[in-house]
């Protein structure tokens, strides 16, 4: 159920063709051909958003490793308090 709006254009493009015929009887561009033109627009940009493409994956930014670890800072003696 949650795919069909993924598989209902593609499944019509098998169906139908990417050209159908007007009311008129001319050939046109099947309407599904531009829904799923779309879809793959807006997962292209999904795929760069979260670095799935190459170029995108340059994009990303790691954060810096820490100095020290956790285990060097529980060995630490704790800073003495001012009064």
């Amino acid at each position: 159920m949650h795919r069909d709006w993924r598989d209902q254009p593609a499944r019509a493009l098998v169906k139908y063709g990417s050209m159908i015929k007007s009311p008129q009887g001319f050939p046109i561009q099947s309407p599904y051909l531009a829904i799923a033109n779309r879809q793959a627009e807006i997962m292209m940009r999904i795929a760069c958003e979260f670095g799935f493409t190459p170029a995108s994956r340059s994009r990303i930014a790691t954060p810096a490793p820490p100095d020290r670890g956790l285990f060097a800072i529980l060995d630490d003696p704790p800073d003495e308090a001012v009064s």
